[in-house]
Formats: C-alpha cells, structure tokens, sequence
C-alpha cells in the first residue's frame, strides 16, 4: 500500500487544500533590527477557571491577625486572639475547598487528570461535617489536593484539555491597536485522543494472534546494510547470509506484508521455499536483530488511524473481524468519554473512564495506566485538547514593546554559536577516528552509534562551560550589585554593548534559529493596553525550539498550513530531521512531538522506527554517508544530491541540552528585577536553603502558619509568590495569606529535606508578575485569566553555509 502525503497533514484541522485557499498565508514579522523575526502565529497559554476562584482560598483576616500576635508579647491577648480568627477562619476556607470540590468544571477537569482522586479524596472531603468532625492528617491531604489542582486551574498558564486550552492569535503589527473578542462560551472545539503507548498495546497483543503475523510488514532495521551475501552491523564482524536470508531482509521495507514478502522471496531464491520456511528464516533475522517483524503504529496523535489501515490489510476476513472488534470496542468507549466531557457530566465522563479502562484491560490483558503518581506524565489511556474560543489580535503597541527581546536573542544565538562550535570538534574528532578506522568511508548508522557513547555527556559540559560564560558576560552588562529590588535600562543603552559583548555570526545549528520566548502582558484591562500603559513580562526563554510546531498547538489549530507557511520561509529547502522516540524522560510525548515535517523534508530512522515506513523520503541512516569537511561534520544523501550539517541530526539532543540555559543572572540569594524600556527580563527572585525553613516541621496548624509567618516578613518578600522546590516539575504558587497555600509549601519543604538530607540544593522564589491587578484576558462574561504569548522567533540568518538545494 502506498503513503498518501496527504495522510497526516489532512488529520490536523483546517489544513486541507480546501482551507489553505480559504485563510490568509502565515507569514513572519521583521523585527526592526532586520536580524530576526516573529511568526505571526502566536499561541495564547492561559487556564480554564478565572484567576479570582483562588480568592476564596486566601485569608486577609488570619494574616492581619498572625501579624498583630507577632508585634505583640508571647502568649498574650493577641495570641488567643489570633488563634480564635484561625479556627473561624481555617472552616471558612474548608467550605469554600468543598464548594470547590462539588462544582461541576473542577470535578470534570480532575476527572480527567485523576479521577480515581474523585473516590480516594474529593469524595471523603464532602463527607466532612466542617465545625464537627475533628481535623486530621488526611482530611488535610485531601484539602490540600484540592488546592493543589485548583490553583492550577486558576493561574497556571497550562496547555491540557477544557482546564487549559489553547488559544490561536495573530501579531500584526499594521493594526494600531491590539483587538480581543471572547467567544460565547470558553472552548471552540475539543478532541479526545488515545494515548500512543495505549494503542501501542493493543497492537502488540493484535500482532500476537494466530495467524496475524503473515499480515504484518517486517522490515530491515536502520543500521543494517547489505553487501551482496553479507549483512554490516556498527561494531560488529561482517555476518554471511544464505541466499533466503539475504532475500528476505532485501525485500524488508516495513510496507509489503509477510505473505506477499514470502511470494517474491519463493520466485527468487532456489528451491522456491514455503510460507513456514519464509517466516521461519524471518523469526530468526529478528533474533539476530537484523530485522522487526511488528504491528508498529507511527508517531502521530491519531494511531489507532493508522491500526485501523494495518487492519484493513488483513486477507482472512474473520481474523480481520475478530481484531476489528477490538480496536471498534475501544473506540465507542472513547466517544462516551468524549460525549460526557461535551455535556460537561463529571458523573458521566467517570463513568465512561472507568468503562475505558475495563475494556482496555479486557482487550489487552494489560493495566489501563502506567507512571503512577506522576503529574505530568501520560499516565491515562486518553487525553484531550481544546481550543480557546478567542479572537485576539495583537498590534501595534505590543510589537513595538518587544523591541528589547532583541538583546535576549542576539546573546541566545552567541549561546547556541558557541555550543554547536564546541559540539562540532567533538563530533569532528568521533568523525576522523571511525573513517581512519573504516578505511576512508563512514556510514551515518556507524557515525551515531559511536556518538551515543559520548554526545549527551560531551555535549553537557560543552554547554556547562558556555552557560558560566553567558552568565559572565551579562553579569558585566548589568549593574544589580546592592540589595536593590529593580534595576531599569534603556535599550538604547545596552544594543551596542550586547552587540559587542555577544558577537557570533549565527546560531549554532538549524533548529537552534528558533527562540520561544513565554510573555506576559501586565496591565489591568484591554484598554490601559490600548493606550500603552502596559509592561511585558518575560517569562521562560526556550532556546533551540519552535514550540508552535508541538501536536498539542498544531492540532489545534483552526487552519495549520498558517503554520507550515511560516515554516517554508525559514526553512525553504528540505531539511535533514531525525525520527524521534515517542517520549522520553525529559521532554517528550506525543503532545511534544512535532507536527510540522513536510513531505519534502528527509527523515533519517537512525534507531527508533516511529514514522510511517510508506513516508516518501524516509531513509535508514545506513544508507547515507558521512564527511568531515573544514568547520563541519556532514552527512550525505544516498545520491549525492545535498549534504546536511549532522548537528542538525542531533538537534533534539542538542535542544535538550540547551533548551533551559537561557538564565542572564547566576544564582545568588537575592537578584532583582531587570527592566529594559517596557519589559521585564529577569523578575525578582530569591533563593533558600531548604534546611534553614525550620517553620516546615511545625505540626499544629495554627502555629505553622504563624512560624511561617514570621519567616516570611523577615525575608522581604511579596505576599504571593511561585516556589520551585528541586525535584518537583514545575513551580507553585504560595500566597502568604493563604494557611492552606503554607500547608502545602511545607509539606513540599518536609518532602525534599527526607529525600535529600543533606543536599544543598536551594529553593527558588519568584515574584508573581503580573500581579492579580495585572490582567487583561477576559471571557465573555468579563471574568479575568493569567496568560502568556508564546511567539515563535527565528534568526534569519542562514546556518548553512551552503543551503541545501531543493531535490526534485
């Protein structure tokens, strides 16, 4: 069966021939310094709930009155008194968690992050009679998981189904003013989507069945390469094959089914062997790991699409049934969990999952979940992702306010220049001992697998030593010595010396053009905005990433070839990509991915097989050569037509490794606020010992929240703040007014001083900027959200210094 190309760019919305006539092209944006642009595209992040819903989980009263008793003598008065508001106040805040817990939105939002929570803690804490029954340990755990996924819901700017959709913008810098409508209801669609390791399964157990193996493609592994009778491994002794042997992995391409591979085979060897012959001979090159004989479903975030294509395959039309019927079972038990998340019935869409995971379990003989206990992992069988019903333009007076990002990404793209430099003497030197060794040629194959042993730990310290240098350079670019809690520049004032300071004549590889910068907007409505009384706010700096390409934007997107226009201005040749794992630790799932591959672009299998082998321009990486040339390592077509810079090959490394190094300021105890003209770079932060918070072991809540109290006025800080505690993914939210928040910051502090007694890591503080007064994003009914734009930024600069010729 032959790819349509058409395939996957037709399963994103909006992307068929049909809809790229019908919307405007997407297009870049010059930024005025004429070395960079923006894309035009730009993703608003912002949650689900409304930023007010937190409120209720603040107590002004218990912090004037912790205050009074710590101004006051010890036992006194003010400390009876203060204890007397805690206990009036601490009910107050249980009910207003219950009311949390009871509504509607809160329970199908965590009815699809975690609904057996619903039973183990939601459930048991409406049961509590608030004023009656004693409080205790769990009761607390079960408030403060509430809490926890609440402010969540309230402030953080996620990107995950209805609780965080995302929203599609445009930056046009021709329009005056920046424009805001909000539609009649949060979502403008939804999809549900089963997880890839979930369909992964039930394709392995598919593949098991009597009978379906002669059905299913095998194909010859990435690194094998054939030589007459002999099969080439990286490292290993050449291997002799028998005449069937050398047959069966020639005609091993991952499309053509075993039973039709078996009929060329028996035409073209001797002794025209049977079926079993064939598949036997097959089982052992699998053995021998020369070739996968698998039900293997490509990355992409439909794959039960691509089981039902492989099923469709099947010649034995009851066999087909019989596995039809399973992947059909499953299907229906997803489209009640999507029925139920459309009429929003958090009862229904529990009940649906519960039946998912039942039915998985029962067609697979597999659990329904996996990484237990871990926040962001994709734990579930499904997941789903929303789009905001928003439309937002941005103009003027937010494209002219950037202006200061350009010193950010002139220091990026000297990060990126040095860590390429550096990543490519060590490639360089890896390059020239394996083609000494191989007698003056190098296969790619041999290439990585001798770059694996070193590349993650050689590309680390490169960027160690780089990173202490950028943070040096900019720390003699920027005067915040003292205890000052801002300092401001003009931008003018600092261009010429970051220019200077960091020169580099491009960025350090392909993918390395891209920058995507996370920025706030903090002004108090669409108004103030409008007439600029507004200030940007930075807030990560991703290097080495385009994020508008991840499948969990690109899906939702209303028309994507906005996005892959955007794309062929940067890249208008073909680029040489590897394919990924589906997930890895760090980084990656199939929300993660990226959805913008062209057919025109080459993908090189080097090891994971996760791209549908029928791709036109799929290559296996033994098939293309490797050079070293005067300042750079390449890698070469099998026909000689372009050469592509390897560091591209490794760009997903590379962006691991340097992804979250963009920090202008070194860690000390205290650094300030950094503004150039109207954006914030660098917001105020502070940095604790864990170990010296000794206000986290107090057990009686009254007196934690006291303890930490007392803490807190000593350090200076502002009353609402995000932690971000080692170990821990992502940063919180702790508002200092707020006994629940403080539990929950304590028990963070208690957790890491367990694990890592003796550890020195340091918790980081931040300010919370903006600030609850500071937001514009509004919905209909005038209710305000947290956000942030990410915009996707690229040098236009070439790195290539021979772009690659478009191939015909």
């Amino acid at each position: 069966m032959r790819h349509d190309p058409a395939t996957d760019v037709a399963m994103i919305p909006g992307s068929t021939a049909a809809s790229r006539r019908a919307v405007e092209p997407g297009r870049r944006v010059t930024l005025p310094s004429g070395r960079w642009a923006a894309w035009n595209q730009v993703i608003l992040r912002a949650p689900g709930f409304p930023a007010a819903g937190l409120a209720a989980l603040a107590s002004p009263e218990i912090g004037r009155a912790a205050d009074a008793a710590l101004d006051a003598p010890a036992g006194g008065e003010q400390d009876q008194t203060y204890r007397a508001v805690f206990q009036r106040e601490i009910l107050r805040v249980g009910a207003a968690l219950q009311d949390v817990a009871r509504s509607d939105r809160f329970r199908l939002a965590l009815g699809w992050q975690n609904h057996r929570a619903l039973a183990t803690a939601v459930e048991p804490l409406l049961r509590r009679r608030l004023g009656t029954d004693r409080r205790h340990s769990n009761h607390r755990q079960h408030e403060e998981l509430v809490a926890g996924y609440w402010q969540r819901y309230c402030l953080k700017n996620d990107t995950i189904g209805f609780f965080g959709p995302v929203g599609w913008t445009r930056l046009d810098p021709d329009r005056p003013a920046t424009t805001l409508t909000a539609g009649p209801g949060l979502v403008d669609r939804f999809e549900v989507f089963f997880e890839s390791w979930a369909m992964d399964r039930l394709a392995t157990v598919i593949a098991a069945e009597p009978g379906m193996p002669a059905w299913l493609p095998p194909r010859r592994m990435p690194y094998v390469r054939l030589d007459s009778n002999t099969a080439r491994l990286p490292g290993r002794p050449p291997i002799p094959l028998t005449d069937l042997e050398a047959s069966i992995l020639r005609h091993c391409d991952g499309v053509t089914p075993a039973v039709e591979l078996a009929a060329v085979v028996r035409a073209e060897v001797p002794g025209r062997p049977d079926d079993a012959e064939v598949f036997d001979t097959l089982n052992r090159l699998c053995r021998r790991r020369l070739a996968s004989w698998k039900l293997e479903l490509p990355l992409t975030p439909w794959p039960e699409r691509y089981l039902e294509r492989a099923l469709r395959r099947i010649g034995d039309p009851e066999l087909a049934r019989t596995q039809s019927g399973r992947l059909e079972r499953l299907l229906a038990a997803r489209e009640a969990v999507r029925a139920a998340t459309a009429d929003a019935a958090p009862d229904r869409l529990v009940t649906a999952l519960r039946e998912l995971d039942r039915r998985f379990v029962e067609e697979t003989g597999t659990a329904a979940t996996r990484h237990e206990g871990k926040a962001y992992a994709g734990r579930t069988l499904v997941y789903h992702d929303a789009r905001r019903a928003v439309d937002l333009v941005l103009g003027a007076e937010v494209f002219d306010a950037l202006r200061p990002i350009e010193l950010l990404l002139t220091s990026a793209r000297w990060l990126t220049y040095k860590v390429g430099r550096g990543v490519t003497e060590v490639l360089r030197g890896i390059a020239s001992a394996a083609i000494e060794r191989g007698g003056g040629t190098l296969d790619l194959s041999t290439f990585w697998f001798d770059c694996m042993a070193r590349l993650h730990q050689e590309s680390a310290r490169v960027a160690d030593g780089v990173q202490a240098e950028f943070q040096r350079r900019w720390d003699t670019l920027l005067d915040h010595s003292g205890d000052r809690a801002t300092v401001t520049y003009a931008g003018s004032e600092l261009a010429d010396r970051v220019a200077e300071v960091f020169a580099a004549p491009r960025s350090g590889w392909g993918g390395a053009r891209y920058c995507s910068p996370d920025v706030m907007i903090a002004a108090p409505d669409l108004a103030a905005l409008n007439r600029g009384e507004f200030t940007l706010v930075l807030g990560e700096m991703h290097l080495s990433l385009n994020s508008c390409r991840h499948h969990c934007f690109v899906t939702q997107h209303p028309a994507a070839e906005q996005l892959f226009d955007c794309l062929t201005e940067d890249f208008p040749t073909p680029r040489l990509l590897p394919a990924l794992p589906k997930e890895n630790v760090g980084r990656l799932s199939v929300r993660t991915h990226s959805a913008l591959t062209r057919e025109d672009d080459y993908v090189v299998v080097l090891a994971h097989h996760t791209v549908d082998a029928a791709r036109p321009r799929t290559l296996p990486a033994v098939d293309l050569t490797v050079e070293v040339e005067p300042d750079r390592v390449v890698a070469v077509l099998p026909d000689g037509s372009a050469r592509f810079d390897v560091l591209d090959l490794f760009s997903e490394i590379l962006t691991d490794v340097v992804l979250d190094r963009f920090r202008i300021l070194p860690e000390r105890a205290h650094t300030p606020r950094v503004t150039v003209d109207r954006m914030v770079i660098a917001r105020e932060t502070w940095r604790f010992d864990p170990h010296d918070l000794a206000f986290a072991t107090v057990k009686d809540e009254a007196g934690l929240f006291l303890a930490a109290r007392r803490w807190w006025r000593s350090t200076g800080l502002p009353q609402r703040v995000f932690v971000k505690v080692p170990g821990e993914d992502k940063p919180f939210h702790v508002d200092f007014d707020s006994p629940t928040s403080v539990r929950m910051l304590a028990r963070s502090l208690r957790r890491l001083r367990t694990a890592e007694p003796d550890d020195k890591a340091l918790i980081t503080v931040s300010e919370m900027l903006p600030d609850p007064g500071q937001l514009w994003l509004t919905d209909a009914d005038g209710n305000r959200y947290t956000s942030e734009l990410r915009i996707a930024m690229v040098d236009l600069t070439p790195t290539d210094p021979v772009p690659p010729g478009a191939v015909s």
